[in-house]
């Protein structure tokens, strides 16, 4: 059950994120104590990482299942070790 409504509360945060996420981030901007310039450098910024952290996995493979493998050959348990 509680996937379930984690599941809607994602959904819900996502509708409203894309729908006000122009005008979510003028908000943010104006937050800033920075030059205009230094604002923008940082938004570009910010928005480069969250873009490179989302589409690494998905186009080098799986480092889950590396780092998973790396563990095992080691000898390290860990709580997922069990689960293969």
């Amino acid at each position: 059950m509680s996937f379930f409504v984690a599941l809607f509360i994602l959904v819900f945060a996502l509708f409203f994120m894309f729908r006000d996420g122009p005008e979510a981030v003028r908000a943010v901007k104006h937050l800033f104590p920075f030059d205009r310039t230094i604002q923008e450098e940082m938004l570009f910024e910010s928005k480069e990482l969250i873009f490179a952290s989302v589409r690494w996995p998905a186009g080098r493979g799986n480092p889950g299942l590396a780092g998973r493998t790396a563990f095992a050959i080691a000898g390290i348990h860990t709580p997922i070790s069990g689960a293969w």
